[in-house]
């Protein structure tokens, strides 16, 4: 869900592996019409061994974007929405 009142884009934080040894992993979104509309990954990470939890911070919005990540092949994070 892309929300609704984003004035700029939000921060995406994507939390940390819950392996030892794994890299956390990165993405950035954009803003259209004060919804989020695209979410790209900008690293994918490795060792995530669950769906990790995607949070986004900032951006003034009115009613907050739901975002999810799911793990694909090779223990990275891919975005669905």
């Amino acid at each position: 869900y892309g929300g609704l009142g984003y004035a700029t884009a939000p921060t995406v934080t994507i939390a940390a592996p819950g392996t030892t040894g794994g890299k956390q992993a990165t993405a950035t979104c954009t803003v259209l019409a004060g919804i989020v509309n695209t979410v790209t990954i900008t690293y994918a990470g490795s060792g995530y061994i669950t769906n990790p939890i995607v949070t986004l911070t900032g951006g003034g919005f009115a009613t907050a974007a739901n975002i999810t990540a799911s793990i694909e092949q090779s223990n990275y994070i891919y975005y669905g929405q």
